[in-house]
């Protein structure tokens, strides 16, 4: 199967935030304004433990942003994907790759995305938009019979 699309930055800012990756960090934000809340003095130090949590909040959209304006080659340019029973080939404006889907630890699709996990938890962005519904139908079945229960697209 072979598809053509080209990434939006809202979309790339979209699925980076909902990628999972960004959920330890903001607990780490929420358990340092729940510990200081609770084991502070007084309250003296929770007004800096919080500005510290908005400020790293703050500092992770930042990076998130930055990452992707210096992505810009990347996304400027149309994306070719290439699925088959071997692997996964991606073709943009700068690189062409193709990874044997033992390269590859779980699939899993969240808001529209789906995400293909390598074990070092890089991943590649699939807008699920870029295939027809027969498409997303017999990739969704594909990507489960490629990988076990608990690491597939759901």
């Amino acid at each position: 199967m072979t598809t053509t699309f080209q990434l939006t930055r809202r979309e790339l800012q979209s699925a980076t935030r909902k990628s999972g990756i960004m959920i330890p960090v903001y607990g780490a934000l929420v358990l340092g304004i729940m510990m200081s809340t609770l084991f502070g003095a007084s309250g003296t130090r929770v007004v800096p433990t919080v500005v510290t949590c908005v400020l790293g909040v703050a500092a992770v959209e930042f990076g998130i942003r930055r990452s992707i304006k210096r992505s810009a080659s990347l996304i400027d340019t149309p994306w070719t994907v290439r699925i088959t029973e071997r692997g996964f080939g991606l073709t943009t404006g700068v690189s062409h790759s193709e990874v044997d889907w033992s390269a590859y630890a779980r699939v899993t699709s969240k808001a529209g995305f789906w995400y293909l996990r390598q074990p070092n938890r890089a991943a590649v962005i699939l807008p699920q938009r870029a295939f027809t519904e027969a498409q997303r139908a017999e990739l969704t079945a594909f990507f489960a019979a490629r990988f076990p229960a608990g690491k597939r697209a759901g």
